[in-house]
Formats: C-alpha cells, sequence, structure tokens
C-alpha cells in the first residue's frame, strides 16, 4: 500500500497486497489496446427473438446512428413478420456486448460504415446486401 486506507482500518502503509490482472477494473495509465468493453458498449436494436430466445442473427443492416450512444446497428433473424416488428416489446435497445453475447458471428462485420446490410445465405455466411 502507498497510503492508509481511510475505510480498510486493519489495511496499513506499506502493508503488501496480493492481487491479479482479473482484479483491476481500470488503471490511470494509457492502454495501448484499446478496451473491448469500450469497442462494444455502444447501443443496437435486436429482436427479442435473439436476445431472449437464442435465436440468431440472420440480418443485419446499419443506419446512421441517432445520438452518441447509438452505434447504428440493427439485428434480427431476418424471418419476424411483420406484426412481430411493429410491436415495439419485440425489440431491445442493448450494448453491442450483449448481442455479441448471444451470437458473435456478427463481430467481423461490425466495423462496416453505416448503409451496410448484410444476410446469411444457405451456407450460414454473411452475404453484404447492395
Amino acid at each position: 500500500m502507498d497510503n492508509d486506507p481511510e475505510y480498510i482500518e486493519d489495511l496499513k502503509y506499506k502493508d503488501p497486497v496480493e492481487f491479479k490482472a482479473c482484479h483491476i477494473i481500470d488503471t490511470d495509465l494509457d492502454d495501448p489496446v484499446p478496451s473491448i468493453t469500450e469497442k462494444y458498449i455502444k447501443r443496437c436494436f435486436v429482436t427479442n427473438n435473439i436476445l431472449y430466445d437464442g435465436d440468431t442473427v440472420d440480418y443485419l443492416y446499419r443506419e446512421v446512428p441517432g445520438h452518441e450512444d447509438d452505434s447504428g446497428w440493427r439485428f434480427t433473424t431476418g424471418s419476424e413478420s411483420d406484426e412481430y416488428m411493429d410491436d415495439s416489446d419485440n425489440s431491445s435497445y442493448v450494448s453491442l456486448g450483449a448481442v455479441l453475447r448471444q451470437d458473435d458471428s456478427i463481430i467481423t462485420l461490425l466495423d462496416c460504415e453505416a448503409g451496410c446490410a448484410f444476410v446469411k445465405d444457405d451456407n450460414g455466411k454473411f452475404v453484404e446486401l447492395e
């Protein structure tokens, strides 16, 4: 320790403290490797059948973001009915990381600029739409 903690009374200045890298949340040092959390913190719209029911992303597109925390990404299975899509209770506005936890097959596409769209073909590969 390089100070006396205010709230932990049994820990004093110069006491040894052991910890691992997994215990570090942040540092004051500039990190040359960007934070993975920061990279995928921006939000997106995703249908709940992907987010909660375990369906895969089969159609995705990127719009110009509506606000600063918006990535512009929109994710669907591609098979949702118009009625399903018209009901706002069937979609969620979450971080990209939340979608990646459910289906990370999209990760290589997330650097594409606004205006792009992709659909999964019969072989399970994403194909860019024009």
